[in-house]
């Protein structure tokens, strides 16, 4: 297919990419250092982007900077009920077996406390798609997050979203919550030059060094994807597609726009 026209190795913008293979744009180094502040500080961090920011994979990044002195959970499924939450939570830190809601709080918390003193390990407790947590789960997260009276933060609880995500803990209802946020962090998309080092770093990594794209092509990516990681993957894919269908060697703004209605 277009991998061996092209003289790529692997297939370019794979979801599977190594962690020392991904794109370090300026954000992504930005975002390290205050999840660096929190491994110190602990508590609550807010990480929100747009839609194709690559959200999830910074936080894979995150992950792979944790030593064997944290316990790493990854919660994606948040379109749950309060009983639902409780338990997938507990059965993620591998707390005991428990049925009524008391039982499974109390062994919630009791978890989070042996890994912290008992085990040395320090929680880090992620809800991926947060912005579509309920409300109540939100305020039960609260209560499980106040341990020993609110005297210490012992965990780090990561909750990352769309941009709305911010809005709907800043109402009234939430506001509690919201207070005890330590960091807030805004993941934007690429600019202009980064998209263009993005897709370069891309080709890099499957062992292709042509310059496929000429600068036109790179101008027209960002302007159809705005520099949303998950859309320049998109577009460039499908170019590089038609160009190997047509057998041309070089992409050009054209070609970009040739294509722009089969990607969105």
């Amino acid at each position: 297919m277009f991998e061996q026209f092209f003289g790529f190795t692997d297939k370019p913008f794979d979801k599977g990419i190594t962690v020392k293979n991904m794109f370090y744009s300026d954000s992504l180094k930005e975002l390290q250092k205050r999840f660096d502040y929190m491994k110190t500080y602990r508590g609550i961090m807010v990480l929100t982007g747009d839609s194709g920011a690559g959200k999830t994979t910074a936080l894979r990044q995150l992950i792979s900077t944790c030593s064997s002195n944290y316990f790493c959970i990854y919660l994606p499924l948040s379109t749950i009920g309060v009983s639902d939450f409780y338990r997938y939570l507990n059965n993620s830190l591998n707390g005991d077996r428990a049925y009524f809601k008391s039982d499974v709080f109390r062994s919630i918390q009791s978890r989070i406390i042996d890994l912290t003193v008992n085990k040395n390990q320090v929680p880090v407790i992620i809800f991926d798609e947060a912005h579509l947590l309920r409300t109540c789960n939100i305020q039960e997260l609260q209560i499980i997050s106040n341990v020993k009276c609110d005297s210490f933060d012992p965990a780090i609880f990561i909750l990352t979203g769309q941009n709305i995500l911010l809005d709907r803990l800043s109402k009234t209802i939430l506001n509690s919550f919201y207070q005890r946020i330590s960091m807030r962090y805004h993941l934007p998309c690429l600019s202009r030059e980064e998209t263009e080092s993005y897709i370069i770093h891309q080709f890099k990594v499957c062992n292709c060094n042509d310059k496929i794209l000429n600068d036109g092509a790179f101008d027209s990516v960002f302007k159809y994807s705005a520099g949303s990681i998950r859309i320049i993957g998109s577009i460039v894919t499908k170019a590089l597609i038609n160009s190997f269908i047509r057998k041309k060697r070089t992409i050009d703004g054209d070609d970009i726009a040739s294509i722009i209605q089969e990607v969105f």
